[in-house]
């Protein structure tokens, strides 16, 4: 009975630390950014970030729409279609009126904090006149 309280005691404590240690994982949050891009007044372009809708995240953008229109974001799986297999997340944009503004993308579960963020920093030109 000496052998089998360590034991217990030793495997709990291990079992403890490896939830607490991927908890911690599973709460952290990657930034990457800010990505510059340059567009001019009027023109669309999109961003395209790989995703998986089966394990319940998605992204989530958040913008000034005063200088930018979210025209759609759509999902396009990747080839072939398998169960539980991920794809890509389309967000086309269009530019409205010249300055800089910044796009953030969140990777997250509904209600809960993101796993992931995305900056886009963007310089909003007026098209030139042609000569």
């Amino acid at each position: 009975m000496k052998i089998f309280k360590p034991t217990v005691f030793g495997l709990t404590t291990i079992l403890m630390l490896s939830l607490m240690v991927g908890s911690s994982f599973a709460a952290s949050t990657t930034i990457t950014g800010p990505i510059i891009k340059n567009v001019k007044v009027g023109q669309e372009f999109t961003i395209v970030l790989p995703t998986n809708p089966s394990t319940g995240y998605n992204w989530k953008a958040n913008y000034n729409s005063k200088y930018l229109k979210l025209i759609k974001q759509t999902y396009q799986p990747n080839t072939p279609i398998l169960i539980g297999s991920g794809g890509n997340e389309v967000f086309t944009f269009k530019a409205l009126k010249s300055g800089e503004t910044l796009i953030t993308l969140n990777y997250q579960r509904s209600g809960s904090k993101p796993i992931q963020i995305k900056e886009y920093k963007l310089k909003i030109i007026k098209n030139c006149p042609k000569d």
